[in-house]
């Protein structure tokens, strides 16, 4: 008698693990599929939205008489990334440097070839611009603003034929 009182106390811990085992299992796949319900969310949108403007470009190149490559009215803009430059800022005090990446607008595909055999040309004119500013001059919005406004005439200037539309800082880290 005193092993059945034994045994039916040795089940109880057993039941409560095998739930506890159970329910970490459910939760575990629920976390997998959740995950993967996000992953092919977030997947598929981008296919979408690529599709959409692809879309948008044949019909506007339609509409514009194929004028693309001449003129710039009408052509589906394309941006061109021009590589991340590190730029030493202006401080006496210590060593502050920033890496910034931009993109431009380019109107059709011989624009953009046009901006890449300047690109020595481009990132000179935007390394000696940066180079002479401080931290506090390219802090926050008002700051980007200034670097896209300074910058786009020298950009028109060194590439007349391929004025690009805008200019994008897609990335900027002051250290």
């Amino acid at each position: 008698m005193s092993d059945a009182p034994a045994a039916a106390a040795d089940a109880k811990p057993e039941t409560k693990s095998s739930k506890g085992g159970l329910t970490t299992v459910f939760l575990a796949l629920n976390s997998v599929l959740l995950i993967a319900v996000l992953a092919v969310m977030l997947l598929k949108k981008p296919d979408a939205a690529a599709a959409a403007p692809a879309k948008g470009a044949e019909h506007a190149e339609a509409e514009s008489g194929g004028e693309g490559e001449g003129g710039h009215e009408g052509a589906a803009p394309q941006t061109l990334r021009l590589p991340d430059m590190v730029i030493h800022l202006r401080n006496p005090d210590v060593d502050r440097y920033a890496r910034i990446s931009f993109e431009i607008d380019v109107t059709s595909e011989k624009d953009k070839e046009t901006v890449t055999a300047q690109l020595p040309r481009i990132r000179e004119a935007i390394l000696s611009y940066l180079s002479d500013r401080t931290v506090d001059d390219l802090r926050g919005s008002e700051g980007i603003e200034k670097i896209k406004e300074a910058l786009s005439p020298r950009l028109a200037t060194l590439i007349p034929s391929s004025r690009p539309r805008h200019m994008y800082i897609t990335d900027l880290v002051i250290q």
